[in-house]
């Protein structure tokens, strides 16, 4: 929750892409909808963890949230993923050169112009992106990875 420039309290989430599938409909206050519309509903914009190599796909895998978004006069985030993923390598751009993610963002900005229902982009994380624009994504091993303890010596 954040409060807006006129002091109005802003409710968002964060959520998974595939939560638009109608294997996850549920009744709630007395209306059956995708739990991804509930979500929609019930926040002022929602951001969606579309991690996807290109923006082709991104917009693919969002269109039922950007279609629902337009509905209800509402916006999305979308975002895309920049760590490394040992399981699941085919969403990150880690390992790619930072072009390819460069490309994307542009692609993406200038589809949020034509779509007004894409309110923004999201990267996760910080520390990703940074090293992805520092030196193509090579990590800083001086650091440790995200969800990595290590102790101080």
């Amino acid at each position: 929750m954040r409060r807006t420039g006129d002091g109005r309290k802003s409710a968002f989430g964060e959520r998974s892409f595939w939560w638009d599938k109608e294997d996850f409909a549920l009744r709630f206050e007395g209306n059956t909808k995708r739990f991804s519309e509930h979500i929609q509903d019930l926040t002022d914009f929602v951001v969606v963890m579309s991690y996807r190599r290109s923006a082709t796909k991104v917009l693919g895998v969002t269109a039922d949230e950007m279609g629902y978004a337009k509905r209800i006069g509402k916006v999305i985030l979308l975002s895309l993923e920049t760590n490394e993923l040992k399981h699941d390598q085919d969403i990150s751009y880690w390992g790619l050169p930072k072009e390819n993610l460069l490309d994307t963002i542009s692609q993406l900005s200038k589809s949020s112009i034509e779509n007004p229902v894409i309110g923004g982009l999201m990267v996760h994380s910080y520390r990703g992106l940074l090293e992805k624009l520092d030196d193509g994504g090579q990590p800083d091993k001086s650091e440790p990875a995200p969800g990595e303890d290590r102790l101080l010596e």
